[in-house]
This record gives structure tokens, C-alpha cells and sequence, in this order.
């Protein structure tokens, strides 16, 4: 008889608590010793979806979308007016990709991020599109124009098939150049589930005269053959992955409502699965197999939402903020520092400009020493027990956990810049002198003095910024002008700055918090001078969405990681001060070992 070892490759442990993180192992069997040790204990997968962030543009009309689930795109749709923004998801949030040359709604593509497709659209577009990651190009066009239709592949090797007008049965391959007339469908349909690829497509359910139809199809690169029924009949749905191992998800419409069902094929029969959290039609799904998946947006109304699918150990939970603690008093324009369980907030002004300082346990505000003077146009950094706050004049002070010490002067006096860094090694960049342009003279200090260094690129005001004093990023901010609100991020290395990504949302007056490579930038005001609840994530290279505050407000402090984070005071308008603060908690996996039971 074969031995656990010998089947599995992992002995039985006896352990004092049940493995974490990168130590849970799916089948791994074990003894904790904290617990009844006659009972063996194991980590078993479970199938789920799960709430991720939203995208950045809200629109229905999908099936314009695919790509993996850590690298995912979608374009097109409505918003209402037809769109042409893609965006690209990276496992946990949407960034801003190319435009396509035509706005569509009702299209379809496939592909993977750098080597996509993009063909149809509303009423009889023909028009082809191919993506290489960055920007759309015209290609050949259908030989039938259509909307509603389904399609997979690749920009080198694509299938289109059926679609509306008249619920067609014209089946497409696509050899990166020019589309060639296929073997027909056997079922004319529109907004049907499609996946695959141009040699082992598959064709799910789907709107016929009438009504949805269960019937699915499967192509071998040469005709279309009839497959096993879903167990749902619907129309608007989305799918992915390939002709063995696929999921369809969602789907409706009106008259019956949308869906949340879901469905998985392992190239013979259809089972049901998990329910979408979400329920919607018309939504832009993709992923490779059915054991991953992505749907965001839909309908009814214009969806942002967005839900993963997976096959996993754990539970994970998506990135969100929660209620934490009331500041004592509530103030805008004020600085933080520190993290989310040992937090500082400085100054401010709740009806003038304040010296007042409170720190944060995680659960309660408790107000300390005050600042030697009172300002409201300043930023700090550092920690609950070392911060450093600049700006409001050219006068600095340090903090040491219990009172504050004024220390050198900035060399230029200014409002509203951006500091990052800790008591001794900061950088303070950019802001407004008491004439109201912006500068772009940045300083380092050394704990004793500031040093004029090099300038950064866009002057500006109003700006966030995190970091060390030898890597940094700053985003946002404004410049007096027509184009006042900026959505420009620059890095920081210790000697020059340099451009990077702009956020998806230009905004001013935000928070910002983290490092330069994983960073959060959250609230703010936006172009149309709106307050926002918008959050975005820094990797380093591109700004993401991450789930949004739950109030909109301006000039608030914070502190933290892009993993564990605070917000506190801020604005909603003017005198609407707040005193609520916000907590963010990153994406978490958590995995629960079951007890085996041999009754």
C-alpha cells in the first residue's frame, strides 16, 4: 500500500498551530497540537468570486475585453455615449490604456493584452483594431459588419461569429491581416457567451428569435458542431477561457431579470457553479481557464464593479476602507504622519488656522502638545514619535513624541507642498509662495538643514507625495492656468526627478501615502472642482483604481502603507469640516485548515 509520501510528496506534521500564508499547502495533512490531536486537519480549494477594484470609466455594452485575470483589457462600451477608452487590469486594479480610433459599444475581441483584437460594433461596424499593449491600429476590416456578435483568439489568429442585425450564422477567421469567410453557425444568434480560440472556439447560449437558447457550439477550425446546453438559457452573458475549460457568468435581460449564475465546461457538460456577487447582463468578461475568470461593469444602470473567479486555498478579500476613530476636532487642510494604529494629525483649520496635534491607536484620537504655530497650508512626515512638518511660511518643527521644536528654515517659503521622508532624511518639493503661483524648487534635509536640489519638472501646488528622501513620487496638484488640475506623477532617486505615469484622475488636494512603489493617492478635487471618493494605487510604473473612500473630501492627513492605511479630517465643502477617519486594508488572502472527518 502507498504511504501519504509517497502519493503526496508531504509527510503528516504535528503542529502547534495550524500554517499560514505561503506555508498553506491545498491537501497537506497535519496534527495541531492546540486543539484535539485526534482529529487530523488539511487546506482544501474552494471555488468563489470575490469583489476586486472598480474600473476607472462605468459602461455596459461589453464582450470588447480579454486577456488574463493579472492581465486582463477591456474597450469600448457605453457611458452612455460610445466609448473609446481601454483600460488594463493587473490582478488588482484598472490603469488607463490606449484609445481605440472608432468608439463602439456592442463589439467584441479577444486576445491577450499585448496582442489583441477589437471588431464590430453598434448597428453594421466592420471595423478591425488591433492592440499591442499601448495603442489600437486599423487592420482588415469584416467582411460583415455587425454588433452583438462573439469572438476569440488572437490579433493574429481571430474568429468572429453570428451577431445582429438578424441573428446571424456568418463565422470569420482573421489571419492578422484580412478576415476570410468561414463555415457558417448553426444557430444565428446575438449576444452570446464566446471563447476560445480560431481553432477550438466555443459559442455559448445567446438571444434567437423570440427568446435565449441553451445551445452551445464548438469549432474545430473548420465547422461549427453542436454541443452539450447550459443549464440557463440567457443572452448578455460573458465567458472565457478555452473550448475544454471554460466559465460563462451573468446574463438576462429584461424581461427577466439580470443574473448572477455561473457555469463551467470542461469540454463535455456544463455544471453549475458559484453566483457572481454582482448580478448584470452585458458586462466584459475574460480570463484563461475556468478556474479563473474577471466580469466588470454591465448592466442594469452603468457598472464600474468588478469580481474575480477563483480556485484557491483561501478566501480573499478585496482592498477597502473602513470607519475608524472621530478626530477630537474636526479640520481641513491638515497634515498626518505615522500608521494606521499609531497615527499623527497636525494643524489644520476649523474656522482658522490651528496648532492643535492628535495621535492614533487604531481605535481613538487623543489630543497631545500643540505646534508652536498654528498653520493650515503645511504637510508632514515621519512617524507618531519622529515627524517633521514643512510649509505654511518657510518655519519647520519636529516632533519627539511629546512636544514640538522649531528647526531650520526652508530656504524658499511656500503652501501646499509635497513632503515625504522621515524627521532626519526628508524632501520637500514644489507648492505656492504667498503670491499664489507654483513653484518647483525642492529642498533635502539632513536633520539640521535644508539644500536647494534639483527642481521638479511641473511646478504645482497642492500635490501628494510619500516616499524616502532617496525615493520618492508625488501625483497631482495644480497650476494656475486652463489646465489647472494636474494628473502629472514624478519619481524621485536622491538627485533628479523624472516623469512617470499620470493618474488616472487629475486631481488636487489629495492624500497620499506609502512608498514609491506602492503607494496610495486617494479623495482630492477633481477638473470639474468636485470633490471625490476616487483611489488609486502606484506600483511603481502605473496608477491603478483601488476601491474609492466612502466620503468625498479634500485636504485630509494620513499615514500608512499601501497595505495598511489611514485618512482622517479633511473637507467636503466650505466650512464642512470633518472629523471621521477612514482605514485602508489591502487585498488579504485567508485560508481556513478543515478537520477531517473519517465517519
Amino acid at each position: 500500500m502507498s504511504t501519504y509520501n509517497q502519493l503526496k510528496g508531504l509527510r503528516v506534521k504535528y503542529l502547534s498551530s495550524d500554517p499560514e500564508d505561503d506555508r498553506v499547502q491545498e491537501g497537506e495533512i497535519f496534527y495541531n497540537s492546540s486543539g484535539n490531536t485526534t482529529y487530523l486537519k488539511t487546506f482544501v480549494a474552494a471555488t468563489a468570486w470575490h469583489a476586486s477594484s472598480p474600473l476607472s470609466t462605468a459602461r455596459v455594452g461589453g464582450r470588447g475585453a480579454g486577456g488574463t485575470q493579472s492581465a486582463a483589457w477591456i474597450a469600448g462600451g457605453l457611458k452612455p455615449s460610445a466609448a473609446n477608452e481601454t483600460e488594463e487590469y493587473n490582478g488588482l486594479g484598472w490603469a488607463t490604456g490606449g484609445n481605440l480610433n472608432t468608439a463602439r459599444s456592442y463589439a467584441h475581441g479577444d486576445g491577450p493584452q499585448t496582442a489583441a483584437f477589437f471588431v464590430g460594433g453598434d448597428d453594421t461596424i466592420d471595423s478591425n483594431e488591433l492592440y499591442d499593449g499601448s495603442s489600437w491600429t486599423e487592420s482588415g476590416d469584416l467582411n460583415t459588419g455587425r454588433h452583438n456578435l462573439g469572438a476569440c483568439g488572437t490579433s493574429t489568429a481571430g474568429l468572429a461569429f453570428a451577431g445582429n442585425p438578424s441573428h446571424k450564422t456568418n463565422s470569420e477567421e482573421f489571419d492578422g491581416t484580412s478576415w476570410t469567410e468561414g463555415n457558417d453557425v448553426n444557430t444565428g444568434r446575438n449576444g452570446m457567451g464566446g471563447c476560445g480560440t480560431q481553432t477550438a472556439g466555443l459559442i455559448i447560449s445567446g438571444a434567437i428569435p423570440g427568446g435565449s437558447t441553451a445551445n452551445s457550439e464548438e469549432y474545430n477550425g473548420t465547422s461549427w458542431t453542436e454541443g452539450n446546453n447550459v443549464n440557463l438559457a440567457r443572452f448578455g452573458l460573458a465567458a472565457s477561457g478555452i473550448q475544454t475549460s471554460a466559465i460563462a457568468y451573468c446574463g438576462g435581460p429584461s424581461p427577466t431579470p439580470a443574473r448572477t449564475h455561473s457555469e463551467s465546461y470542461d469540454g463535455t457538460s456544463w455544471s453549475t457553479g458559484p453566483t457572481v456577487g454582482n448580478a448584470r447582463w452585458n458586462g466584459f468578461g475574460a480570463g484563461a481557464t475556468s478556474t479563473s475568470a474577471l466580469v466588470a461593469g454591465g448592466e442594469p444602470g452603468f457598472q464600474s464593479i468588478t469580481e474575480e473567479f477563483n480556485v484557491q486555498v483561501g478566501t480573499v478579500t478585496a482592498g477597502a476602507w473602513a470607519s475608524g476613530g472621530n478626530l477630537n476636532t474636526g479640520r481641513r487642510r491638515c497634515s498626518g504622519a505615522g500608521t494606521q494604529t499609531a497615527g499623527l494629525v497636525t494643524g489644520g483649520n476649523s474656522g482658522d488656522a490651528s496648532a492643535l496635534t492628535e495621535t492614533y491607536d487604531g481605535s481613538s484620537w487623543t489630543e497631545v502638545a500643540d505646534l508652536n504655530t498654528a498653520r493650515q497650508y503645511h504637510r508632514g512626515d515621519g512617524t507618531q514619535t519622529a515627524a517633521l512638518i514643512a510649509g505654511d511660511n518657510d518655519v519647520c518643527e519636529s516632533w519627539d513624541g511629546s512636544s514640538w521644536t522649531e528647526v531650520g528654515d526652508l530656504n524658499t517659503a511656500k503652501d501646499e507642498p509635497a513632503l515625504f521622508g522621515t524627521q532626519t532624511a526628508a524632501i520637500c518639493v514644489a507648492g505656492a509662495p504667498p503670491s499664489g503661483s507654483a513653484l518647483p524648487q525642492c529642498e533635502s534635509w539632513n536633520g539640521t538643514s535644508w539644500t536647494e536640489v534639483a527642481d521638479i519638472n511641473n511646478a504645482r501646488y497642492s500635490l501628494g507625495g510619500c516616499g524616502t528622501s532617496t525615493a520618492g513620487v508625488v501625483a497631482g496638484g495644480y497650476t494656475p492656468g486652463p489646465d489647472a488640475t494636474e494628473s502629472h506623477s514624478e519619481e524621485w532617486n536622491g538627485t533628479a526627478w523624472a516623469e512617470g505615469n499620470n493618474l488616472i484622475v487629475a486631481r488636487y488636494d489629495p492624500t497620499q501615502f506609502g512608498t514609491q512603489t506602492a503607494a496610495l493617492s486617494v479623495m482630492g478635487v477633481n477638473s470639474s472642482d468636485n470633490k471625490v471618493t476616487s483611489c488609486e494605487s502606484y506600483d511603481g510604473t502605473t496608477w491603478y483604481s483601488s476601491a474609492p473612500a466612502a466620503t468625498a473630501r479634500e485636504g485630509l492627513g494620513s499615514g500608512g502603507t499601501s497595505v495598511l492605511g489611514f485618512a482622517a479630517g479633511g473637507a467636503s465643502g466650505s466650512p464642512n469640516t470633518h472629523n471621521n477617519t477612514e482605514e485602508w486594508t489591502g487585498d488579504t488572502v485567508a485560508a481556513t485548515a478543515k478537520t477531517i472527518d473519517f465517519d
